[in-house]
């Protein structure tokens, strides 16, 4: 375990897919399909089935919930644990690496080895994508991919071995300059994104 303080939280929100979409349009017809079916049965056989009617809203409200998804990172000086949020009060533990043992760290490069399991816990958007590589005790070989701030970058960057860490991030931590402002962050970002992996690492 390394010596040092290091605790960073960073949650992101991902962006719904097209499944997402086509599932929540279909929950809401069968919604209404319910609902007119028990509105219905209230009309002939009396108020009673309005119970019908507020059960298929609410179920449908409680399905809705689970295709908002969001993700936080949390970095306990050497653990990196990843967990996923759903509809803002179901939370499930994803994995948890030990960031001294990482076998890679960059910006996702799509000629990673497609052997690994992947954990995909980012923002959806592609436009902010990260990957960390490791040997998980459960899953193998696997691989992370993420959306993080700059703060959950630089302390990635403090705890992995000496040959992954980015320049770009030691300087940031070495001058303490640790601001989660957008503009820092793509400052950051856009000379890494350019060069070769090689030289990132």
């Amino acid at each position: 375990m390394n010596n040092f303080d290091n605790f960073v939280e960073y949650i992101v929100k991902r962006k719904p897919t097209l499944k997402d979409l086509f599932f929540k349009i279909i929950t809401i017809v069968c919604c209404v399909a319910l609902s007119l079916f028990f509105l219905l049965f209230v009309l002939h056989y009396g108020s009673v089935f309005l119970l019908g009617v507020f059960g298929a809203i609410y179920l449908t409200w409680f399905w809705l919930k689970r295709f908002s998804v969001e993700y936080e990172y949390i970095i306990t000086n050497n653990d990196f644990d990843v967990d996923k949020i759903m509809g803002k009060d179901r939370r499930k533990r994803l994995i948890t690496v030990k960031l001294n043992t990482v076998d890679s760290f960059g910006v996702f490069s799509h000629g990673a080895d497609k052997s690994a399991v992947t954990v995909d816990a980012s923002d959806g958007r592609g436009e902010n994508l990260w990957e960390l590589l490791c040997e998980h005790e459960k899953h193998g070989k696997t691989r992370i991919l993420f959306s993080p701030n700059q703060n959950i970058l630089v302390a990635i960057n403090r705890a992995v071995p000496v040959r992954f860490k980015i320049a770009e991030l030691t300087k940031i931590q070495n001058s303490e300059r640790v601001n989660p402002d957008k503009a820092a962050i793509e400052a950051i970002l856009n000379p890494i994104a350019t060069r070769d992996k090689g030289e990132v690492l």
